[in-house]
């Protein structure tokens, strides 16, 4: 790796602020790439599409007992062998996250409000560890 020059502090400083500028066209940019990419019209999906590989099925087949229990403690498996009552554990999940944003977007929260939520969220995670 190259040494780097070793400059005045106001080389530094200028150096620094044409980076500034850089740095801040860099921002606007994205932000209308992403703006754009938010425009783009949608298209209807025609092709069929599969996102289990042959792999994963054999990795699946070979911790079959494994699969079964976990997907048993989720209320088993429906008629097309999906895990019954995920939908519930994925909504439930999703209300948490929304709760959590809501809770700290906007509004200044104190030390002890940040530590009581991750003090709440370490302890429902230790208990679904536990089940």
């Amino acid at each position: 790796m190259p040494q780097p020059r070793i400059g005045t502090r106001e080389e530094w400083q200028t150096a620094r602020d044409e980076l500034a500028k850089l740095e801040a066209e860099h921002a606007k940019l994205g932000q209308k790439v992403t703006e754009q990419r938010r425009q783009l019209p949608w298209v209807p999906v025609e092709k069929e599409y599969r996102f289990d590989t042959e792999e994963g099925e054999k990795t699946l087949a070979e911790n079959k007992a494994q699969v079964d229990a976990i997907l048993e403690r989720f209320g088993g498996r429906d008629e097309a062998g999906g895990a019954r009552g995920m939908g519930s554990v994925v909504r439930a999940m999703m209300n948490l996250r929304a709760a959590t944003r809501l809770r700290l977007r906007g509004r200044a929260a104190s030390p002890e409000q940040i530590q009581a939520i991750v003090d709440a969220l370490d302890t429902a995670a230790k208990t679904i560890e536990r089940i």
